[in-house]
């Protein structure tokens, strides 16, 4: 708490742990005071915010009378830090607008992937655990992961474009991003990020093939006019 402990000495619990943190509290110090032995955490609002884990023991004595509770508090300010940092990015990473999967690199296998990666290539929520990341892609397509791998082995990450399966069949353009991370659950993994640009190629595809139409009709147009003046002449 920030206070020597000469200072805690004849001091109200209030005076600690502040007072919404006093009212956070009292139900259990209650508890414990009737003889219920309790166990409560609890953010502390006196001073720098922390976080504590408290047992209230009732302190009975020789003939049974409660003279009031032994407290053991633990600051678990790391801890909790940790676990909200790690709930806030799992929020983030089942919220993002492009696919997000995990891949073990011994097998292969997929460990997490969010809803919008299982939506984009026509899965359930939590289908895709479990199955090789080579099965995304067609049997014959499957040497589109050769210079993933290299680059990952090389310099731990790779962007690019890749033709994705979907569960349907069909095939999709994908622009993706992969790189290594250290988890702390499942060790070096690849987490791949994806978006859906199949639009943008079939736009892009339309686009090159009306040039080249426009091309050829322009070429046509030029040979007639050529063949159509010589013969004036």
């Amino acid at each position: 708490f920030g206070i020597p402990r000469e200072q805690l000495r004849g001091r109200h619990i209030r005076d600690i742990i502040g007072e919404v943190g006093y009212r956070r509290v009292r139900p259990w110090l209650e508890s414990g005071l009737a003889g219920e032995t309790t166990t409560f955490e609890v953010a502390t609002l006196s001073g720098a915010r922390r976080y504590i884990r408290g047992t209230f023991v009732p302190d009975v004595d020789p003939a049974g009378v409660i003279r009031g509770v032994v407290s053991y508090i633990t600051d678990i300010s790391e801890r909790k830090n940790v676990d909200d940092a790690l709930r806030l990015q799992a929020a983030l990473l089942e919220n993002m607008a492009e696919g997000v999967g995990l891949v073990s690199p011994r097998d292969g296998l997929i460990i997490h992937a969010n809803p919008k990666l299982a939506q984009m290539l026509g899965y359930e929520h939590g289908e895709l655990l479990g199955r090789n990341v080579r099965t995304l892609v067609r049997r014959g397509k499957v040497r589109q992961f050769a210079p993933v791998l290299a680059a990952l082995d090389a310099t731990g990450s790779w962007a690019g474009e890749i033709e994705c399966l979907t569960k349907s069949g069909e095939d999709i353009w994908c622009r993706g991003i992969f790189t290594t991370f250290d988890h702390m659950d499942h060790g070096i993994v690849w987490v791949g990020v994806f978006a859906d640009i199949s639009e943008q190629k079939s736009a892009h595809e339309a686009l090159r093939k009306a040039k080249e139409e426009a091309v050829r009709a322009n070429s046509a147009k030029s040979r007639f006019l050529a063949s159509a003046s010589h013969d004036l002449r």
